[in-house]
């Protein structure tokens, strides 16, 4: 949707990007990878290891989004991210999220 005035109006969008927080099922990845319609205009960005302090962050980004370009180059200039290929076979987390409380023996 897009404000003008008062009031608002759908266009249908070029591009999606998809932000996560944590690493994305890889049944989701395989689809965006497999789909050439989806491959095309639509980035994945899996952000869990920059919210854990790593400067990495993997993503698929097949798209010719020019805003999509300028957010990447953000990232590599402005916070020294080394940018990788998301794959759908990304290896499973061995360690618990931040969040997740620890037993105690």
């Amino acid at each position: 949707m897009i404000r003008e005035t008062l009031a608002y109006r759908v266009v249908q969008a070029s591009y999606t990007a998809w932000l996560f927080a944590q690493t994305p099922r890889e049944d989701l990845v395989r689809i965006v990878i497999d789909n050439t319609d989806f491959n095309g205009r639509t980035a994945l960005y899996d952000l869990s290891l920059l919210l854990e302090g790593e400067k990495t962050c993997p993503r698929i980004n097949n798209t010719e989004s020019s805003v999509f370009r300028e957010f990447e180059s953000f990232l590599k200039q402005n916070l020294d991210v080394r940018l990788e290929q998301l794959s759908s076979h990304s290896a499973p987390r061995t360690e618990p999220a931040r969040d997740e409380i620890s037993e105690v023996a």
